[in-house]
């Protein structure tokens, strides 16, 4: 699997990983800058459950949702050792992308033997994770789960022993608890270390390395099975993440997948052209060069899997393409190997051009976003009218009101206002997106979350008119709202008003509030239960 290294001088030694030292400075620095950014939806939900997981909380207890448990146990760290905050999350990702380009270089090197490839493949994956147009720049859950995929492909390839063996099939498990979409990187990397072991015959002590890396592989799930049994909750974690799940996996038509991929796609392709050129030309390598012919195996088996983890659902949502990034960035290191001459020197220049070119493109094209923009005004880039620096706002008026125990709800899909406010929830319905979805228990799930409600009688509300928050169709149900529509009438008093238009937010308080007409679809109120 290990090419032999080739006889370097000074300048083909250290110039490639100059060049990859520069890129993931550059990197840094520009993520740096925008710890601060607004949280989105998924990083509100991590954040909370996170944080009631370090107060003794397990989840589904109190709040729920389809995902898996190990972002909550990967956001618990990061709270842990940061502190509750923003910077400390996106601290977090810093990390974890900085990970994944070294290793992603670690893999090139592994392959290729060279130096200047390695530089290559680490300088994609951090220059192509930093895109806006693939949610870089927010801590969602696939970067993580890709840290611990590349973890388990680089100890199955050392194959050192029993423990390293044993530690790859713990790193490949964790991925798919840390994000479900991981697992097709999960069953590659499980379908490269039998190929490893098998490939001189069925032997007795191959199959006992098998044995022990399928042991390594059944610890976290096992383990966590037995946790969230124990703690009373694994009927409603089994009920959101495989019954739910379910049903939300087969939303969506091929018709419609593919609609959502010839979107997306093109927006991705152009702003990080250079790599997907260079990818492009690796994938088509792996028949034409012998150089990477050698390696096509691997590296096609790669990009299935990050293929298949990207499209699972249909869904195709940008951040899914992190998944497919460290196939990307070893196919861009496979066109170098193809293109460039074997002299070491003229590929370390040439590799160490294309590592920086393949940075400087995307921070032209996102020059305003990444270099000069705030960081609410790289939310408002992004994601345009969603209201996530006004949730930090509303956040900050609840706390200031409520006392620490206080109760609070959100009607609408914001579950960073409960993060940021430090209030638990009402209601175990962090979104109201399972409400309005056409699956048989949408009905059942307002029954739900009006009981919750009713019972808690939370202090305050926050009503949310962002399309984006409900992601509402003409045939979705309508229970919740209408309760709403009787409460905030009778039971509640609004107190504060965010209208959203284009790049101004404008503000009502008070009397004002409470007869504002918003004029926009985009906006926020905040509701105090009257005494």
């Amino acid at each position: 699997m290990t090419r032999p290294a080739e006889p370097l001088d000074s300048l083909a030694r250290r110039l490639p990983w100059a060049a990859l030292a520069l890129v993931l400075i550059a990197v840094a620095v520009i993520r740096i800058r925008l710890l601060d950014v607004p949280l989105e939806r998924d990083e509100g939900e991590y954040g909370y459950m996170a944080s009631l997981l370090l107060q003794g909380v397990p989840p589904w207890a109190e709040a729920w949702n389809m995902k898996l448990p190990g972002i909550y146990a990967v956001y618990a760290l990061l709270l842990g050792v940061g502190g509750p905050s923003v910077s400390a999350i996106h601290a977090g990702l810093l990390l974890a992308n900085l990970w994944n380009a070294l290793a992603c270089a670690w893999l090139a090197r592994r392959l290729f033997g060279s130096a200047a490839l390695a530089a290559v493949a680490g300088a994609a994956f951090a220059a192509a994770s930093l895109s806006p147009e693939i949610l870089g720049l927010w801590a969602h859950a696939e970067p993580f789960a890709v840290a611990f995929a590349l973890g388990g492909l680089l100890l199955a390839l050392e194959r050192r022993g029993a423990a390293a063996l044993a530690g790859a099939g713990v790193s490949f498990a964790l991925a798919v608890l840390v994000k479900q979409n991981a697992f097709p990187l999960a069953l590659f990397g499980a379908a490269w270390v039998a190929w490893l072991e098998l490939r001189g015959g069925a032997r007795p002590e191959s199959l006992r390395r098998l044995a022990v890396f399928a042991a390594g592989a059944l610890v976290p799930p096992v383990a966590t099975a037995l946790a969230l049994h124990f703690a009373g909750v694994f009927p409603r974690f089994w009920f959101w993440t495989v019954t739910y799940a379910a049903s939300y996996g087969a939303q969506l038509s091929v018709a419609e997948g593919l609609s959502r991929l010839a979107y997306i796609l093109p927006k991705l392709v152009s702003e990080q052209a250079v790599w997907w050129l260079s990818a492009a030309i690796g994938l088509s390598a792996t028949v034409w060069s012998p150089a990477v012919c050698a390696r096509a195996p691997f590296l096609l088996g790669l990009f299935a899997a990050g293929c298949a983890a990207a499209s699972l659902g249909l869904y195709f949502r940008a951040q899914y393409f992190v998944l497919l990034l460290p196939a990307l960035a070893l196919l861009a290191a496979a066109a170098a190997h193809a293109l460039t001459p074997t002299a070491p020197r003229i590929r370390a220049l040439a590799c160490s051009a294309l590592a920086l070119a393949g940075l400087a493109t995307p921070i032209g094209v996102q020059w305003q976003v990444l270099v000069r923009a705030s960081p609410d005004e790289v939310s408002r880039a992004v994601y345009a009218s969603n209201p996530f620096p006004e949730a930090r706002a509303l956040a900050r008026a609840i706390a200031a009101l409520t006392a620490p125990d206080a109760r609070i709800a959100v009607i609408g899909s914001e579950p960073e206002i409960y993060f940021y406010s430090g209030r638990r929830a009402a209601t175990g319905y962090l979104y109201t997106y399972p409400l309005m979805e056409p699956q048989p228990y949408a009905h059942q799930m307002h029954r739900e979350m009006i009981g919750e409600l009713v019972a808690a009688k939370p202090e305050m509300l926050v009503y949310v008119s962002v399309p984006m928050s409900w992601l509402a169709r003409p045939e979705s149900p309508t229970a919740l709202l209408a309760w709403f529509e009787a409460v905030s009438a009778t039971e509640y008093e609004t107190i504060a008003v965010a209208e959203i238009s284009g790049a101004e937010t404008h503000w009502a308080f008070g009397e004002e509030a409470r007869t504002y007409a918003p004029r926009s679809p985009y906006w926020l109120s905040l509701l105090r239960r009257k005494s």
